[in-house]
């Protein structure tokens, strides 16, 4: 049989509340008017008046909110997550100040200053196993300011 001898086969349509719902349903998935058409046996500019109908936009409208939503809360998940991540991290670099291999302690030393913003694109050359952790915010501002008065 040819192709052009073929009839189309189109589904039984589908009526009733039933099909407008699994019409706003599939719209709202992203599904195009024609591929919703097709499925429920329905022309589409059936499809485009249910779609236009006020019942139809407040559908999608309520869809739209809730993704936006599920957008929303996703996203100050993964802020929550990685503040949380933050602080496991500082405690990790924060232990490392603790080691017993003096390399360890100075890559560490270094992370946190530089994290912290303190000295922030200068070098700095430590000898004699000095642990700059240890110092306040003021001892490391005044340390920073003798630095600059020798270079």
């Amino acid at each position: 049989m040819s192709s052009r001898n073929r009839r189309k086969q189109s589904k039984p349509a589908v009526r009733g509340p039933d099909a407008h719902a699994r019409a706003f349903e599939m719209l709202a998935r992203g599904e195009t008017i024609i591929n919703v058409a097709n499925t429920l046996g329905v022309g589409r500019e059936t499809i485009r008046t249910w779609r236009d109908s006020p019942d139809g936009q407040a559908y999608l409208q309520k869809v739209r909110r809730d993704r936006e939503q599920a957008y929303t809360d996703a996203a100050e998940d993964a802020k929550r997550s990685l503040r949380e991540g933050l602080w496991k991290a500082t405690n990790v670099l924060i232990d490392m100040l603790d080691s017993d291999m003096p390399n360890e302690r100075m890559r560490a030393a270094l992370e946190v200053l530089d994290r912290s913003g303190v000295l922030r694109g200068e070098q700095l050359h430590v000898t004699g196993g000095v642990d700059l952790s240890k110092l306040s915010d003021e001892e490391l501002a005044n340390l920073d300011a003798l630095r600059k008065k020798t270079t």
